[in-house]
């Protein structure tokens, strides 16, 4: 056998093998798929449940309008409109499979957002609690890019947050008359942001990876 079969079968046992390899490692667990798919350290993007804004203000869309949310293999996880849910809480609609599993949740205002990744060209990811579910591209959203989005928002820490220093290791305590002010949100980075109040600058926490801390972005 010459040299140059000898070349072609190496190439040959190399490529069987990395393909074996690739089939054996997606079928022991499908969260790697998922992983690769969406990556969960990268929380980029956000899609508001409403249609695009245009010259005259936000283009919401009917409070009969139905969502529907898919599982990753396609089939239902939860349906729901921002007037007819399963259940009635404290005199508004109110959607378990939704409320405090994503970015923003007020359907009295009809206020949804969600952190979204694209899947394929039929599907957007979205971050429900711990879990990746899909929605259709064709049911009417918007999407902001999470810097963008937050930057037109207010923070409002709690009297026991902590906020930090630009080294974000040195914890600072807010003095009292800033309890309940509204600081403007200046940057983003990943689970921190800058907020500015009064020529003040500090850097606080917004999220625990999916888990937004609760009540501190000011929506409206």
């Amino acid at each position: 056998m010459n040299d140059n079969k000898i070349i072609i079968l190496l190439v040959c046992f190399c490529l069987l093998f990395s393909n074996c390899k690739s089939m054996n490692d997606s079928e022991d667990s499908c969260a790697d798929f998922c992983d690769s798919i969406f990556c969960e350290d990268d929380y980029s993007c956000i899609v508001a449940l409403y249609k695009e804004p245009d010259s005259v203000g936000w283009k919401f869309v009917d409070r009969d309008t139905l969502y529907s949310f898919y599982n990753l293999d396609k089939s239902l996880y939860c349906k729901f409109n921002r007037d007819t849910t399963s259940v009635i809480e404290d005199g508004e609609p109110y959607c378990q499979e939704l409320a405090n599993k994503i970015v923003g949740y007020y359907p009295y205002y009809g206020l949804f957002y969600l952190f979204c990744k694209n899947y394929d060209d039929k599907y957007l990811g979205v971050r429900i609690g711990e879990q990746w579910k899909l929605l259709r591209k064709t049911q009417p959203h918007y999407i902001v890019k999470t810097e963008e989005f937050l930057k037109q928002l207010d923070y409002v820490p709690e009297k026991t947050d902590s906020v930090f220093a630009n080294d974000r290791i040195t914890r600072i305590a807010l003095p009292a008359e800033y309890n309940g002010q509204e600081f403007k949100i200046m940057s983003v980075d990943g689970e921190w942001i800058q907020i500015a109040c009064n020529n003040h600058c500090y850097w606080a926490k917004w999220r625990n990876k999916y888990n937004v801390l609760e009540g501190r972005i000011r929506y409206f």
